[in-house]
């Protein structure tokens, strides 16, 4: 049996600069957090000398804070994200013969995506709604 794990991880605080003139100095330096995590795991397993299994799962988290803000960009511009990634994999295989293999193989993997600007937009603001559509003309 063999089995095999790990995990990264990566925090980072930084400042982001409203450099518009518009904006009052003491609301120039807002906090751009970003906090990332990675998680793998792998089990692979020799059953017998003819079967063998094998399993993956993966993880992938990324947060971010203040997304947005900086440069010309106020403080109503900005947005929190989170992003997680999921992938997971089994397999099967079997030695028939010589000359035959039976594997089976399944994997899913899912994405999960948020962007959350309403922490940032003041109170009272109104929201702006842009629709669209395609005509076609004979």
């Amino acid at each position: 049996m063999f089995y095999f794990s790990s995990y990264e991880g990566n925090h980072i605080e930084q400042t982001s600069v409203v450099t518009s003139p518009l904006v009052p100095v003491d609301q120039r330096e807002w906090p751009n957090l970003t906090t990332q995590h990675q998680a793998f795991v792998k089990v692979d397993n020799q059953l017998t000398s003819t079967h063998s299994v094998a399993a993956r799962y993966r993880i992938d988290r990324n947060m971010q804070k203040g997304n947005g803000i900086g440069g010309n960009n106020t403080h109503d511009r900005g947005s929190d994200s989170l992003t997680r990634d999921q992938d997971g994999v089994v397999n099967d295989t079997l030695v028939l013969s010589n000359h035959s293999l039976n594997e089976f193989r399944f994997q899913a993997s899912q994405r999960y995506n948020n962007i959350d600007p309403f922490t940032y937009v003041p109170v009272g603001t109104p929201a702006i709604s842009r629709p669209s559509a395609i005509s076609a003309r004979p």
